[in-house]
């Protein structure tokens, strides 16, 4: 169950959060767990987060267990803080622990085979999520992308949004990955209007991505040669946002002479192999 828990649960908040009442009806919902007021940037594991609207509340880490716990979470050591921004239109956002697989870079988005492997992604995930909903005896369904995979390349991040129907009632699970130095932090976004458009959510994304701010040295412009690469990429954190493993492929050798040509690697290798050429030729006429 501990891949799709945490959407399940997300889709739980959701229920009771999108009711559209009040904070203290919220506590009541949730076992008289009260969020406090937050008006100066919250501490983050790699940032802080500003406040977005002047109504900003957050839950410390015990009463956010508490929460997730209330809705089948059998542990919360995956989570970095909870909010709510009501006035801006996001009922609860969820900040994950830093991922910390390594600097993601964007080379396997822009290549051919991305449909291919969003498509795969997005059906393994289907796959797995009936299977965890048969055995919660709930009927949830996922409906499909609200807003498909999308990379912004200018401000290093990712984000999607995708619809589930529970037992008849339509919920939204929204994701965001702000790219980092060493991987990527990532929010669980739950908006206040369950019938929010696709620009509505893209208005949210921006939203949280404006007020993260990363610790100083952390940011995906402080990569330094020596840093620790993640091996699958920006297609690689989509899969891992979305719990389900990457389908990996043998590389051909025009796409590994693609990937060498965009980070500047073929001419190296050439030089190289050239030099092992001259040796190897030398060594021939001495014998």
């Amino acid at each position: 169950m501990k891949h799709f828990w945490p959407i399940l649960c997300a889709a739980g908040l959701a229920a009771v959060f999108l009711a559209g009442a009040p904070s203290s009806a919220h506590a009541q919902a949730l076992g008289e767990i009260l969020a406090r007021p937050f008006h100066y940037p919250l501490a983050l594991e790699r940032g802080t987060l500003d406040p977005i609207g002047p109504d900003a509340e957050y839950y410390t880490h015990e009463d956010a267990c508490r929460v997730l716990h209330n809705w089948g979470w059998t542990h919360c050591k995956g989570v970095d803080a909870m909010v709510s921004e009501r006035s801006a239109g996001i009922a609860t956002l969820v900040v994950e622990k830093p991922n910390q697989d390594g600097h993601i870079t964007f080379d396997n988005w822009d290549h051919s085979d991305r449909r291919v492997e969003v498509t795969s992604i997005w059906d393994s995930f289907v796959a797995g999520l009936r299977r965890q909903a048969k055995e919660t005896g709930s009927l949830i369904t996922p409906s499909g992308w609200a807003v498909q995979p999308t990379l912004d390349h200018d401000h290093n991040l990712l984000f999607y949004a995708f619809a589930l129907d529970w037992d008849g009632h339509s919920l939204l699970n929204a994701k965001l990955a702000l790219f980092d130095r060493r991987g990527y932090v990532a929010f669980r976004i739950v908006p206040v209007d369950e019938s929010i458009s696709k620009q509505g959510i893209v208005k949210l994304v921006r939203l949280v991505s404006a007020a993260y701010r990363p610790a100083q040295g952390e940011a995906y412009d402080d990569f330094e040669d020596g840093d620790r690469i993640a091996q699958d990429g920006s297609l690689g954190a989509l899969a891992e946002m979305i719990d389900v493993p990457l389908h990996r492929r043998e590389k051909t050798l025009t796409h590994q002479v693609e990937t060498m040509l965009r980070r500047g690697w073929l001419p190296l290798v050439l030089i190289l192999l050239a030099g092992v050429i001259y040796l190897a030729a030398g060594r021939t006429k001495a014998d």
